[in-house]
């Protein structure tokens, strides 16, 4: 334990200097191009460079020829200021190369020793090893979302991302049963559950994060793909069939059952994998809606993303509460959305 400790210990001030050198290291160049940049600027703009003491407070003016100096003040160099900057900016730019030299060595030897008494190089090979088709699969599934953000997957990516998943769960010997889709114990348990979730799901939407989203970002989701659906029982009735097929059953057996467990096969660290996982899910979850419903509804559709898919973890990895759950809160979006009621329709 003592050791545990030390090591601990030990391995937080090593991150700890590593950051602090790092910010020496930014603000020495900055300091220095700031420098260098005045005094060869100088000759072009001489009324608008220099170093300047303001008359009425107590502060330094380095301008960069922006703009001419509207406060009164004193300028402190004149054309000295063109080998002074030239001298602070090339000292600069060698104290902070022998620093950065003398920091990337010491970091070299401890991430050496790191490597050799952890046996870091030889776990990531293993985990490369184990993960590198999950690690394709991301990919596809990223390539995927940008194909449709620019229009060339046609109606929605959620049945691409279906067979994607079946193809995965085949070639490892897994079935869909594996990843949630499974008889519930008590279907009356569930979907009371799953009704609940949904209608707590679309009131806080349009309550507290819509209005939050609309207030951070000037913009509400876009839904004007839906407007035919405005006064019209067979557009609604069309709307819910696609719902509570594609959308309800399809988006959570692609994100929830097959997306959200392979970003926990690849995860380094078991006890944060959940989480780590969840997160990047609902990320993509938000961006693949970003194309019909713009950035409003890429935030709005991330937070939903992110509650449907604690509900799926909070079941025991079912796929069956989430499944209600996401049905019922679009179909209470899409009854308001018939009756004109929507915020921002």
């Amino acid at each position: 334990m003592p050791n545990r400790y030390l090591a601990s210990t030990a391995g937080g001030l090593r991150t700890l200097l590593g950051l602090a050198s790092t910010f020496v290291l930014a603000g020495g160049y900055l300091a220095s191009a700031c420098f260098l940049i005045a005094a060869l600027h100088k000759p072009f703009a001489p009324a608008r460079v220099g170093l300047w003491h303001f008359n009425d407070e107590f502060s330094l003016h380095l301008g960069f020829g922006a703009s001419p100096i509207a406060l009164p003040g004193t300028e402190l160099l004149g054309w000295w200021l063109v080998p002074a900057g030239v001298l602070l900016g090339s000292a600069g730019v060698l104290m902070m190369n022998k620093l950065a030299t003398a920091v990337l060595h010491w970091e070299g030897r401890v991430w050496s020793a790191y490597v050799t008494e952890t046996g870091f190089i030889e776990r990531v090979r293993g985990w490369i090893r184990l993960h590198w088709t999950a690690c394709i699969e991301i990919g596809l599934v990223v390539g995927l979302l940008v194909a449709d953000h620019v229009h060339l997957v046609p109606f929605s990516n959620t049945p691409f991302l279906l067979v994607l998943a079946w193809v995965s769960l085949r070639l490892r010997h897994l079935r869909w049963r594996d990843v949630g889709l499974v008889r519930p114990d008590s279907w009356a348990q569930t979907i009371a559950i799953g009704v609940l979730a949904g209608l707590a799901l679309e009131c806080f939407s349009l309550l507290v994060t819509e209005p939050l989203i609309a207030r951070a970002t000037g913009v509400l989701p876009d839904l004007s793909d839906m407007r035919p659906v405005v006064g019209s029982p067979v557009m609604l009735g069309i709307a819910m069939a696609h719902n509570w097929t594609l959308a309800a059953f399809g988006e959570e057996m692609a994100w929830r059952g097959y997306l959200l467990n392979r970003f926990m096969d690849l995860s380094i660290r078991r006890n944060l994998g959940p989480f780590l996982a969840l997160i990047l899910t609902s990320g993509l979850f938000g961006i693949a809606h970003s194309e019909s419903q713009g950035l409003g509804g890429m935030l709005q559709e991330g937070f939903a993303g992110f509650v449907l898919g604690l509900l799926y973890l909070a079941s025991g990895r079912r796929l069956a509460i989430p499944v209600i759950a996401h049905g019922t809160s679009n179909s209470l979006a899409l009854v308001m959305i018939f009756f004109n009621r929507y915020p921002g329709l």
